[in-house]
């Protein structure tokens, strides 16, 4: 922390890193595969040909899952980010 801000600038700073905080964790979601069996807290990242590209949430690894392997609602909410 710097010494010279002034109690209102340390406030606003620490609000303005919450709310980043909140607004990115807001991009992650719980998927769910086609057979209901497995779930996976992920942030969608991008739709290549290889399959759906997720982030996870727990280790922010970076991940490929075939479309096939995702639930029908999950395959709509991806169409929708495209």
């Amino acid at each position: 922390e710097y010494v010279w801000m002034t109690p209102r600038v340390k406030e606003a700073v620490a609000a303005a890193k919450e709310a980043s905080r909140r607004a990115e964790e807001a991009k992650y979601r719980t998927w769910t595969s086609a057979d209901g069996k497995f779930t996976i807290r992920a942030k969608f990242v991008s739709s290549e040909l290889e399959g759906v590209k997720l982030q996870r949430h727990d280790n922010r690894e970076i991940i490929t899952i075939d479309w096939g392997q995702l639930s029908a609602d999950d395959q709509e909410f991806i169409r929708q980010q495209l």
